[in-house]
């Protein structure tokens, strides 16, 4: 009996033990939980799934009114970009090493590489992007707010 009262003292002792060695990732689990950024690399790659199914228009209410971005042709403004995506085919699409960071309550950045398949008018555009795009939220909506677009050289 006394063996059988040890072993359940030892059990609890290894449960708590392992509570304690988990207990605060699991806290940061919870507190991360519902933050903007949680799901900013879904937004992503929802959006690319998008334009790459529907064009531009599909993708144009992600799209902030007060957009602006920037790439090796300068800065373009909203309508500039739904211009643009709306003439792209994009056949495949890949995104690597996505790193998301949270500004604010509302607002987000997503850092990643695009590895891209597709034409713009008669031209290849595939080949690999440095993109970086901040997300905000608006009325309830998260809307691309800001992207920065390199092409990494061949």
């Amino acid at each position: 009996m006394r063996a059988g009262i040890q072993s359940a003292r030892l059990l609890i002792l290894t449960v708590f033990a392992l509570l304690a060695i988990t207990a605060p990732a699991l806290c940061q689990s919870i507190a991360l939980a519902g933050s903007p950024s949680d799901h900013l690399g879904a937004r992503v790659s929802s959006f690319w799934s998008l334009l790459s199914r529907t064009g531009g228009n599909g993708v144009a209410p992600l799209i902030a009114p007060d957009f602006s971005g920037v790439s090796r042709e300068g800065r373009f403004a909203r309508a500039e970009e739904i211009a643009a995506l709306a003439q792209m085919h994009v056949t495949d699409f890949a995104i690597a090493g996505l790193r998301v960071t949270e500004l604010a309550a509302s607002t987000a950045s997503a850092e990643y590489c695009l590895i891209l398949k597709g034409r713009i008018g008669d031209a290849d555009l595939s080949g690999v992007y440095y993109m970086s795009d901040i997300w905000k939220e608006s009325a309830g909506d998260w809307l691309l707010w800001r992207r920065s677009e390199i092409l990494a050289a061949p």
